[in-house]
């Protein structure tokens, strides 16, 4: 597209929108726990992915990056919003986050897992 000020075509990368954000949605609610509910991480504490909507999202992150864009990921979301903390699902989501090779993330406080130290794990 032409973006008054810029010669010959212009991206949205071009103007600084370097970056492509998996927000809610990718999450499969179908866990469930008798006690709490609604669940977004199997007994392993990864998470459950929507596999109709979502079916290869490391692949997606491949594309992405392939466009020479940024991908992030959105943990904790309000979809399923998870009531009980545990430590493994913390460890599941960043275990995801690096092997899907997202390049960042983002958290909300829907869901039960609000610890935002044990969210910050640096990638060795």
């Amino acid at each position: 597209r032409r973006v008054v000020g810029h010669a010959g075509n212009v991206s949205l990368c071009d103007l600084g929108y370097c970056s492509v954000g998996v927000d809610e949605g990718w999450e499969n609610c179908s866990g469930t726990d008798p006690r709490h509910g609604l669940r977004q991480h199997n007994a392993a504490g990864l998470p459950l992915i929507d596999l109709k909507s979502f079916p290869d999202t490391a692949g997606m992150v491949k594309a992405i990056h392939a466009l020479g864009l940024a991908a992030g990921w959105y943990l904790n979301g309000c979809k399923c919003g998870e009531h009980q903390e545990k430590q493994a699902n913390y460890a599941g989501d960043i275990k995801d986050l690096h092997d899907f090779g997202f390049d960042g993330v983002k958290s909300d406080g829907c869901g039960a897992q609000r610890n935002q130290t044990l969210c910050t794990v640096v990638r060795a």
